[in-house]
């Protein structure tokens, strides 16, 4: 038999001791922890290998495998894991030359075939036991194909000759496809997506709108936040901030800006726009990027501990300019266009950068602008002439009142910007993108969101969960939901730019659903346009069903919910309808959230006495997961009483 070969030799850098920066690391099964896991941290990436010396297993974190072995890498290594080698794939290592050798050959592909057909085989089992709303005879005629195209392969090896790599690649297509199919799709869910405006240079007419808003309603997106504010510059034509030079010599026909078009258009093809803006970071070091209105108020620019308006060792920062937050004219001036913006009639505001550049001590803070250091002098009985730096450095517990002094007013914005705008706008909701573990967010962007939530002031959390992690992932959404307790509709920011598989985005987006998370923000267009293998494995699985937000209207969502649910009563359930859809009737013509409440938990009660398989399972999952969301609803009529 000939077979096609792969190789590749990694330097490993020890056994059983913590992970440092892009080293590679080999944990043995007698030093599994409690979780059966290796216990390193979410930023690298690791192989299970069983007892046979294969790859049983790839991800962030991994099982170990009954007396395998586990190799973790960070870094550069963590990616070549993460990208070159496969399930299936056999290795080697020597402790002389501390080299790991990975090797694939054909049989090892076929192994890698054989388990992920067995895989396949098991999910479309369950998804048909548990009357998932998947294609299931379509499902099964796929999952056929590729059968017949497994045994086929093994045929031609059999014989003693050469596999295409045509036949090969049409059997882990077809595969692959059939896996996108498997994941069922659900009607109502934030399928967001983060957009910069005219980012390809296609969106300088109405029609190139168009096609944008187009290609993503296509892919199922229900929502867009729109990048508004950014660079200190607006895609509105402002009479406060300068229009944006990416949009401004723009065609827009009848439309006053740009803004304006993309509302409306979005609108008509029933997408929500968000106006994402980033609230204190106003641009770069380059000139250019530098907004025209900053002239003449430089006193106004946040300033490093080491007196510079510039960010500098701070890798996603590098080159930023901030504004101060501290300041009284940077917040009268930052709300006056917060309520310019609320006259738009979007669906939203999304706060972005709504806090300090990020700090770990006192040398990598910031504030440091002559009005905030005389505010909390005046504030300590501290001598204004007296270096507020020095006194920090001295004092531990000051620099963490520091620290409250600078978070307070970042909260202060907070509060005066959601009043301004329910002035402008009161059915408008707020939105943040802010840092996803919330202990870090505190103490490290001086971001107490938790607190914004608690005092009612938001509407929708979208923490940017951007790992490869799902463990992570999951985590986040559980402290976001314990944090909110039904006062938001929480979206999980994904990281599509970080480029992994595009499966794993959908892994992510299942891992938010499975903790309560309502739905999901992708971060960013440009990793949806254009990439044709993304936008498949959203449509043709995940995102088929045509969906609707959380957040829309309560008879939107009833009507959605209602018609899915009893359209597959029709092609799915063995249960009978009448009932449901005469109580169905009566919640439409509630106005009342507790009395539609009350009518669902009799519907999940009669389904619980007359049914008692998986059909019930199914009905009363659909029928909680709409509970969930009009808890949320009653608890917003409450906090606007």
């Amino acid at each position: 038999m000939r077979e096609e070969s792969f190789k590749l030799s990694l330097k490993m850098d020890g056994f059983n001791k913590v992970r440092g920066t892009n080293e590679i690391i080999i944990y043995t099964y007698d030093k599994k922890n409690e979780n059966n896991e290796t216990g390193t941290n979410e930023y690298g990436y690791e192989l299970a290998i069983d007892e046979n010396s294969r790859v049983c297993e790839k991800g962030t974190h991994v099982k170990f495998h009954e007396q395998g072995m586990i190799i973790s890498a960070h870094g550069i290594n963590g990616d070549l894991l993460a990208d070159k080698i496969q399930i299936g794939d056999r290795i080697s290592y020597s402790n002389e030359t501390r080299l790991i050798v990975f090797i694939r050959e054909m049989k090892d592909v076929l192994f890698r075939l054989e388990n992920d057909i067995n895989k396949a085989k098991n999910k479309l089992q369950l998804l048909k036991n548990g009357l998932y709303d998947v294609n299931i005879n379509r499902l099964e005629e796929d999952f056929i194909f590729v059968q017949k195209q497994y045994q086929e392969i093994n045929r031609i090896i059999k014989t003693n000759k050469k596999v295409s790599k045509t036949l090969l690649q049409q059997t882990e297509e077809a595969l692959y496809n059939l896996n996108i199919k498997m994941v069922p799709s659900i009607v109502v869910e934030s399928r967001g997506l983060w957009h910069r405006p005219n980012i390809f240079g296609t969106e300088h007419t109405v029609q190139g709108i168009k096609n944008f808003l187009k290609e993503i309603k296509d892919v199922g997106f229900n929502s867009v936040y729109v990048e508004t504010f950014w660079w200190g510059r607006s895609i509105s034509n402002s009479t406060i901030v300068s229009y944006h030079p990416r949009v401004k010599e723009g065609d827009y026909g009848t439309y006053d800006d740009f803004l304006q078009a993309f509302i409306d258009i979005a609108h008509q093809l029933d997408i929500e726009v968000h106006a994402w803006t980033e609230t204190f970071f106003i641009g770069g070091e380059k000139k250019e990027e530098v907004p025209p209105w900053i002239n003449g108020r430089k006193h106004w620019l946040n300033t490093t501990y080491h007196n510079d308006y510039i960010q500098s060792g701070k890798g996603t920062e590098e080159g930023f300019i901030f504004l101060d937050p501290s300041n009284q004219e940077v917040k009268e001036f930052l709300i006056s266009y917060y309520q310019e913006l609320a006259t738009y009639p979007l669906d939203g505001i999304q706060f972005d950068y709504i806090r300090y550049p990020h700090e770990n001590d006192l040398e990598s803070s910031s504030g440091y602008t002559e009005n905030a250091m005389n505010l909390f002098k005046e504030k300590m009985g501290i001598n204004k002439d007296v270096d507020l730096r020095v006194f920090l450095r001295q004092d531990e517990k000051l620099y963490d009142t520091w620290k409250d002094f600078r978070r307070n007013h970042v909260s202060d914005f907070m509060q005066k910007a959601v009043k301004a705008i329910k002035k402008v706008n009161s059915t408008i909701n707020i939105s943040i993108a802010v840092g996803s573990d919330p202990d870090v967010a505190r103490n490290v962007l001086l971001q107490d969101w938790p607190t914004w939530v608690q005092n009612g002031l938001i509407d929708i959390i979208c923490p940017m969960a951007y790992s490869r992690d799902i463990n992570y992932i999951k985590d986040i959404v559980k402290k976001m939901n314990g944090i909110s307790r039904g006062l938001t509709y929480n979206y999980t920011g994904i990281g599509t730019f970080m480029e992994f598989p595009e499966f794993e985005n959908v892994h992510q987006i299942i891992a938010s659903r499975q903790e309560k998370g309502l739905g999901a923000v992708l971060f960013a267009s440009q990793y949806i346009i254009n990439h044709e293998n993304m936008q498949k494995v959203l449509k043709n699985g995940i995102y088929s069903k045509k969906a609707v937000t959380p957040n829309s209207p309560i008879k939107t969502i009833l009507k959605c919910i209602f018609t899915d649910i009893l359209d597959k009563i029709d092609r799915r359930y063995m249960i009978k309808k009448d009932f449901i859809e005469e109580t169905f009737n009566e919640i439409r013509n509630q106005e009342n959230i507790n009395e539609m409440m009350d009518l669902l938990n009799q519907i999940i009660l009669n389904v619980s006495k007359h049914v008692k398989d998986v059909n019930a399972e199914r009905i009363i999952d659909d029928l909680k997961y709409l509970k969930y969301i009009l808890k949320i609803k009653l608890n917003n009529e409450e906090k606007k009483r």
